[in-house]
């Protein structure tokens, strides 16, 4: 089982909120909340439609080459401040992630991993996180996506499993 928090997603919707783009809607906003940039008569460097479009091909595969070039020209696009902003964001994201980790270890993972399992349908499993607090969660075969929020909260990720899976 992989846990992975890939840096093209993250991107996108960094971008999405940041610029106030009406795209990528059946995802949660992200947390914490990104600062919009756009002011009155600002055209943002980047457009809902390639945001949009980058993102179609990204959940599928956000380590596909085509993607990793899109995502660059669409960071190169975008402000150095709002750039910095975002590294600095998802730093802090990146680092509540490994406390996680840590707490997972010393808990009895072995209980949630089975739930991870049995929601998966099979016996492997990958979650992929997206940093929004909402209790976002979806199952795509053995493809677990996990709002940040949800899954920094163990207790309630238990429970969204158990649900998922119908345990009591």
């Amino acid at each position: 089982m992989t846990v992975d928090n890939p840096s093209p997603l993250w991107y996108l919707l960094y971008m999405r909120d940041a610029f106030a783009l009406d795209v990528v809607r059946d995802v949660p906003r992200c947390s914490p909340p990104v600062a919009s940039v756009v002011t009155t008569g600002l055209t943002p460097p980047v457009t809902g439609a390639e945001v949009e479009r980058t993102w179609a091909s990204a959940i599928v595969n956000p380590y596909a080459v085509e993607v990793l070039d899109a995502v660059g020209r669409l960071l190169l696009a975008t402000p150095a401040d709002v750039q910095e902003a975002l590294r600095v964001w998802k730093n802090s994201r990146t680092e509540e992630i490994g406390a996680v980790g840590r707490d997972l270890r010393t808990s009895p993972s072995w209980q949630l991993q089975e739930l991870i399992l049995d929601v998966a349908g099979g016996d492997s499993a990958d979650i992929r996180l997206l940093p929004v607090a909402d209790d976002y969660f979806r199952v795509d075969d053995q493809l677990l996506t996990v709002g940040l929020g949800l899954y920094l909260d163990i207790a309630k990720f238990r429970t969204v499993l158990r649900d998922a899976g119908g345990r009591k």
